[in-house]
């Protein structure tokens, strides 16, 4: 009741603040993450520590218990991958949700005002003639587009466009992938042949854990080809949804049919986050299993009343049929 209470607390102080107050979720992010290396949860280059952050996390699924709306999102693993696309401020998250991280590791929406106000980026100077390298991860700015699209053009190099740009080259080849060019690789331990294996099996969705453990390759490594490699980011996330579905698909198929299925309640109390990832990603295919397990089940009951009928008929005659030869039986006897 108290994390409820602080929850309804802080639900009601967001909607007394201006619009937009929180319009930049990458500085939202920040503001997160800042939090969590204060309270020792994160290092301070803001590595998450997982193994410190789980309990939260489970506390958290277990009080979503509490709240029917987000019931489906009780999972701790679930959560985990929330937490990593609202840190990194990539994607834009609901309210409500955001207010669920603040409950955990803020004590009020005006800590997380501070916090995200000095997350704030400092108004924009013109860049420096010879700039320093920084790390660049949102994409270049309108100073460094001129120096990628001099570089994508073959007006320039790419090392010497990205040491102009002032970041790394894996950065800048990054950003050249992303409007269609392909730098030229650095050989280094990566062949043409190891390189078209690494394109091949993420284009099918393989895990880059995986892919680097069987060819003795850093997963930065897998994951430079990955970035520099034109399309291939959007081919391997599209597999890789498509192996999640399939996957959660014949989960949910597996606990919903047979003669020993579960109902849609229970089901969900067995495999939650299979549920929640199928409600939030393929809630049409949810909703039509549902009812064709429904529409089946109905037609097994039809079956099994038809079936009971036919017993009792038959039990019926041969009752009958006793009756008879008993009968017969006496008067023979009689005779």
């Amino acid at each position: 009741m108290r994390w409820l209470t602080k929850l309804a607390s802080m639900g009601e102080e967001l909607v007394q603040l201006e619009h937009s107050t929180f319009h930049d979720p990458v500085g939202l992010g920040l503001a997160l993450r800042r939090r969590l290396i204060d309270l020792n949860l994160a290092s301070q280059s803001g590595q998450i520590r997982w193994r410190d952050i789980e309990p939260s996390l489970d506390l958290l699924s277990k009080r979503q218990l509490a709240l029917p709306e987000m019931q489906h999102l009780a999972d701790k693993d679930l959560l985990k991958g929330q937490l990593l696309r609202a840190l990194s401020g990539r994607s834009v998250t609901h309210p409500l949700r955001w207010l669920l991280w603040c409950s955990v590791w803020f004590k009020d929406l005006h800590a997380l005002m501070a916090s995200y106000d000095q997350s704030a980026p400092s108004e924009e100077v013109q860049p420096d003639p010879t700039p320093t390298r920084t790390p660049t991860t949102n994409g270049p700015h309108a100073w460094q587009g001129t120096i990628l699209s001099e570089a994508c053009a073959g007006k320039i190099s790419m090392s010497r466009a990205a040491q102009q740009a002032g970041v790394s080259y894996s950065t800048f080849t990054a950003w050249a992938s992303a409007q269609g060019t392909e730098a030229p690789h650095r050989p280094q331990k990566l062949t043409h042949e190891i390189r078209e294996t690494i394109v091949t099996r993420l284009q099918l969705g393989h895990e880059k854990s995986d892919m680097a453990t069987e060819l003795q390759l850093s997963i930065e490594t897998i994951t430079r080809v990955l970035r520099t490699t034109p399309g291939l980011q959007v081919q391997w996330h599209q597999s890789r949804f498509d192996l999640r579905l399939a996957k959660a698909r014949n989960g949910w198929n597996g606990l919903r049919q047979g003669e020993n299925g579960l109902a849609t309640k229970a089901a969900r109390r067995v495999a939650p986050a299979t549920y929640a990832w199928l409600y939030r990603n393929d809630r049409q295919w949810l909703e039509d299993s549902g009812q064709a397990f429904n529409f089946a089940n109905r037609g097994n009951h039809a079956t099994q009343r038809l079936t009971n009928a036919q017993q009792r008929r038959s039990r019926a005659v041969e009752q009958l049929r006793d009756r008879l030869e008993g009968f017969s039986g006496r008067q023979a006897h009689g005779t």
